[in-house]
This record gives C-alpha cells, structure tokens and sequence, in this order.
C-alpha cells in the first residue's frame, strides 16, 4: 500500500469535519451564522494544529537515502614506456702510431749443397802420375802434387756454373811452405782462362786469374789475424764464391778479401794447388767438397 502524503491527509481530514458538522447542524438556519469560508478555516486550524502536535510527537520515519555502491571501473595499469636506451656514442678513434717493435736478428740458414763429395767414390776425379804433378785417390781423400816452379795445377769437374760458392778442407801434406791451394771457378778454354781462390798454412791469401794462358794475382794478402790455422799438417776449409763481378776468399768461414773482376763470367769448377817462386812440390790433401748456390 503507498503511503499518504501530508498533504492529502490535511484534506482528507477537513472533508470529514465538513460533514460530521453538517450533519449533526440544525436544518433552521440560525440568526448569527458562521459563514463557510471561516468553518473552513477555523477546522483547518485545529486539524492542522493537531497534526502538528502529532507530528512533532511522532516525526514520521525519514527513510534513508538509498545509497548505490558502483564499482569502480577497472582500469588496466599503464605501463611505463620501454626505457630508451641512451644513444650510443660512437668514439672517436684517434690515430695512434704503434710502436715500432724492435727487429729480432735474422737466423742465417745453413746453405744446401747441391753436390758433396768426401772422395769415398774414386771414380769421379780425374787421377794420373806424371813427372811434374800428379792426381790420386789417397788417405781417404784426393791428392794433387805439382812439381812445378811458380806454377798452377788443377783437376776439374765438368759442371759450369756462372754463380757458384765452392768449399773443401784442405791440408798441405808436403813441399814448401809458401805454396797455396784452393778452388777454381769459370774454367773455361784448356787451361788458360780461370779464376782461383786460395790460401796457404803460412797466412797467404789471394785471388788469381788466368788469363790467355798469364797468370796473375788479382790481389793478394797476409792472415794476421789467426782465422788460418798455420803450418804443414793442419787443415783449413778454403771457402771461394764468384757471384756476378764479385769474387771472394773464405778461410774457415771467415772473409779474408774481396776483388771486382768482369773477365769471366762462367765455365767449369775445380780444385787447383800451386807454387810460388821459392821451391816446387807442393802435395795437398783435399776432403769434403761442396758445391753450393752462393
């Protein structure tokens, strides 16, 4: 059932005033009677007095205000942003010069010979026995003996060679002291054109030519310094390189001198021992010959 509202309860309430009164009146109309309009008003009064006297005894219940709980809307979180990565510097390379490191000595290389020979095979030198030289196979070694005043003999390989590093141990087994030895290179002709590089166990050196059959020492020198090792039995490893216009002695691996000639410029390679001025027989021993690209 709805509830009445104060407003229309007053005129419910004023109705039936209205009609009790009219109904319990006398129907003679009396001398002095109230009109309508102050009936009217005076019952308003007293209803209304009355229900403000009721009212304020018993207020009417207030209903509470309905109160709506609305979820609040969810939300998806908002991610921060991707944190941007710092802009790469690229840096700026500067050009420095690296030090310069300092150079190992280079390791000479032992040379290869291209052909070596220790006279184990007596087949492959040239051996005969005149009155004034002679070519033999003897103490596991070769011989050449030359008889011969201020002279040269030479036995040959039949190689040729333009450049060329010839090296063989050499000992003087007998005759003067002031003879030499050593080995030939750009032999060419019957004798008559060569070069010789050699030695003596007296401390000579040189370097000679043949030329036309003339025989001359392009230069020639004294050992003062101990590089070869003196006297009649004793070794030395006679070492002679012709390469272009330069020709050079070796004893016992150390340079001893150096000459410029433009004479010869290739032809066959041998051994060769000879005599100066002082005395003839001169007999040498020769051991390990090696032939090697200078």
């Amino acid at each position: 059932m709805k509830k009445l509202t104060h407003s229309r309860i007053v005129f419910v309430l004023v109705g039936l005033v209205v009609a009790l009164l009219a109904g319990c009146l006398p129907t003679q109309q009396p001398a002095d009677t109230p009109s309508l309009d102050a009936v009217f008003t005076s019952a308003a009064e007293t209803i209304v007095a009355q229900y403000t006297a009721d009212a304020a005894a018993n207020p009417p219940a207030i209903e509470p205000p309905t109160v709506t709980l609305t979820a609040p809307a969810l939300v998806e979180p908002t991610h921060p942003p991707e944190p941007t990565s710092p802009p790469t510097l690229e840096p700026t390379i500067t050009s420095t010069l690296a030090p310069t490191e300092t150079s190992m000595p280079t390791t000479t290389s032992i040379p290869e010979a291209i052909f070596e020979d220790d006279f184990s095979d007596t087949s492959v030198w040239y051996t005969v026995q005149e009155d004034d030289y002679g070519f033999e196979y003897a103490d596991n070694g070769y011989h050449i003996s030359n008889d011969i005043l201020k002279g040269a003999i030479w036995s040959l390989r039949e190689i040729a060679f333009a450049d060329v590093r010839l090296d063989v141990d050499v000992t003087r087994k007998a005759g003067p002291a002031d003879g030499y030895f050593g080995v030939v290179c750009r032999f060419s002709g019957d004798g008559t054109d060569y070069y010789a590089l050699v030695i003596g166990d007296d401390g000579f050196y040189g370097i000679l030519k043949m030329d036309d059959g003339e025989l001359e020492f392009l230069e020639s020198g004294t050992d003062n310094a101990g590089i070869i090792q003196r006297g009649q039995g004793e070794t030395n490893r006679v070492s002679g390189v012709c390469s272009g216009d330069l020709l050079t002695v070796y004893a016992n691996d150390q340079q001893l001198l150096e000459v410029w000639d433009d004479t010869f410029s290739s032809g066959d390679i041998g051994l060769v021992a000879g005599n100066k001025l002082t005395g003839a027989g001169v007999d040498v021993l020769f051991d390990n010959f090696a032939i090697f690209r200078p």
